[in-house]
């Protein structure tokens, strides 16, 4: 007999999985901006990169406020928000996009590693490295709402 309930599980995680990658794609772009996360070694510190795609330079890099090991980043569809996944610290950090300063650190209460985010209908979709946990997060109030159990 087949197992129903792993089997929507599973269908469920293939069904965020999905939607990261097709929202990824667009959401690090706030035109004409781009934002890349960039995690510290030993000649640099945890960042985010603001770069002018228009003129392929940087315009700032955004240290302040970042938390450890930055991996991913999304941009709401308005262009004001930028938030970035920070693997080494388990939290999200909230950048304004009109100032380039992250203005809230958003704790994904217990889940850890978050190595994807994705954002859509107001709110952030993060992927937990190993723990089968998706952090759901309201990008208008920058708060955390709940974490999804997906195994």
């Amino acid at each position: 007999m087949k197992n129903t309930a792993h089997t929507k599980s599973r269908d469920f995680i293939w069904l965020l999985a999905g939607l990261y990658w097709s929202l990824a794609a667009v959401s690090a772009e706030a035109r004409p901006f781009a934002y890349v996360a960039m995690a510290a070694n030993q000649s640099s510190e945890n960042q985010v990169v603001v770069i002018d795609t228009a003129t392929n330079s940087i315009v700032t890099i955004v240290k302040q406020g970042i938390g450890l090991q930055p991996y991913a980043v999304a941009v709401t569809s308005d262009a004001t928000k930028v938030f970035v996944a920070n693997r080494g610290s388990n939290n999200v950090s909230v950048i304004d996009a009109s100032t380039n300063t992250v203005v809230a650190t958003i704790d994904l209460m217990g889940a850890a590693g978050p190595v994807g985010i994705a954002i859509g209908n107001g709110f952030a979709y993060v992927t937990n490295e190993g723990n089968g946990l998706v952090s759901v997060i309201d990008t208008g109030t920058k708060t955390f709402v709940v974490n999804w159990h997906c195994r």
